[in-house]
């Protein structure tokens, strides 16, 4: 847990929500499934697995959740949690090392002794003038179209973003939501 913190959304959860948050980070960073959560309340469940998504760049690999309920009478015993993989275990370790390469390359010309204001300047300025915006891009929803293109939409760059900032240190959420016309849009917290 204590890994976690600074984390936005993890920052904002009360104690047991955040063993919830922990547990829940590991069972997605281990590539498991069908983990049994310390917690039996489904809103807990479900609005926490939100949290570790807005906080998490990292978890390109997954593209949401299912929770199985077991039930004992009109009693919840047990929720079992089961993060959907969009690729296999080998595919992620081949991308991360394509996510890794790019990452030491854009955060190469960070100056040593940098400001926050700094680091997060360059970044921004660095994904504006090398990725371009195009929904066909591959994996245009994560930070992985971005690393292996150089193409993606708004979710994908406030997720190369996001991944870039917490790499020097600065922590970074994505905020999810709609513009005024009502068309889906992601940006950075």
């Amino acid at each position: 847990m204590k890994q976690m913190e600074g984390r936005y959304a993890y920052d904002t959860l009360s104690d047991n929500l955040k063993q919830l948050y922990a547990e829940i980070y590991l069972i997605i960073g281990n590539y498991a499934t069908d983990i049994p959560l310390c917690c039996v309340d489904f809103d807990d469940v479900k609005y926490v697995g939100e949290c570790v998504y807005v906080d998490s760049a990292e978890f390109f690999y997954h593209d949401g959740y299912e929770y199985i309920r077991d039930v004992l009478g009109d009693n919840v015993i047990r929720i079992r949690f089961k993060p959907i993989y969009n690729m296999s275990f080998e595919q992620a370790v081949e991308l991360q090392s394509v996510i890794n390469e790019y990452s030491t390359n854009a955060l190469a010309g960070i100056p040593f002794g940098a400001s926050e204001y700094d680091k997060v300047k360059y970044i921004y300025e660095y994904i504006y003038y090398t990725t371009e915006y195009d929904e066909e891009a591959s994996y245009n929803q994560t930070v992985c179209s971005v690393a292996l293109e150089g193409k993606t939409v708004c979710l994908g760059y406030a997720r190369a973003f996001q991944y870039l900032l917490n790499e020097v240190g600065v922590n970074s959420s994505v905020v999810i939501g709609s513009v005024k016309e009502g068309e889906g849009h992601a940006w950075n917290l």
